[in-house]
């Protein structure tokens, strides 16, 4: 009877080739708009962000990974008041110790080219970020903790980081292993490492002494943490 039901955008060359650029916005409880910083980081995406106190921290790539600190002391006038550019980004932001955030994200070349993945701990005492270690892991091409903060098990207090990661090869099965480490005087050193056909959407928690690895398709792992072996399947 004459009614619209819908219509379809097509973008020309124009319009698909815009630049993106990035917004932070303060809202009061009503959701009215207090402040706002426009225009940041032109050309790229919002990859993770996190906030504490009054500080927040978002990362945008491109081609690299810049690090952004806002002050949100004064809530009607946030200021970026740090830009930490490093290669390849960040997927994950994780407040380890409440001066220490940890990034967990891909490692990419000058040409933007993966390099595997990458694990880095920032000092943010007083709000502005810099690098205090980094890892990459060059055998290990993605991991569900990319997507899904769920997948990682970290622990501050028993210094404990734990995921899963793969590696892409040409035989029938990828190569997934469960990769634990500890974060002690500004490195990260691996604890233990075990490689399996599964793993990949395992999950991971301790109870005192033991380490359980909870996988779909081969049960239970139990591990001794005093001598990082492993105990029994369940």
């Amino acid at each position: 009877n004459g009614k619209f039901l819908f219509y379809t955008i097509y973008a020309t060359d124009n319009i698909a080739s815009a630049k993106e650029t990035n917004n932070v916005f303060v809202l009061d409880k009503d959701l009215n708009t207090k402040a706002e910083i426009n225009n940041l980081a032109k050309g790229e995406t919002i990859y993770s962000s996190r906030f504490l106190g009054d500080y927040g921290y978002f990362v945008t790539y491109e081609n690299t990974d810049p690090l952004f600190s806002v002050d949100f002391s004064d809530m009607e006038n946030p200021k970026i008041i740090g830009k930490l550019k490093l290669p390849g980004f960040s997927d994950y932001l994780h407040f380890y110790t409440e001066n220490k955030l940890f990034g967990f994200g891909v490692e990419t070349n000058a040409d933007g080219l993966q390099m595997g993945l990458k694990m880095e701990m920032y000092n943010v005492e007083g709000g502005n970020a810099s690098q205090e270690a980094k890892l990459v892991l060059e055998d290990y091409e993605d991991s569900p903790a990319l997507e899904n903060y769920k997948a990682f098990m970290i622990d501050s207090d028993k210094g404990f980081i734990g995921f899963t990661a793969e590696k892409y090869t040409i035989n029938e099965y990828d190569q997934v292993s469960y990769l634990l480490y500890t974060y002690k005087n500004n490195k990260f050193k691996k604890l233990l490492e075990i490689k399996s056909k599964g793993f990949y959407g395992a999950r991971s928690f301790y109870i005192n002494d033991y380490l359980y690895i909870i996988d779909p398709d081969n049960g239970i792992r139990v591990l001794n943490l005093k001598t990082y072996s492993k105990d029994k399947n369940v």
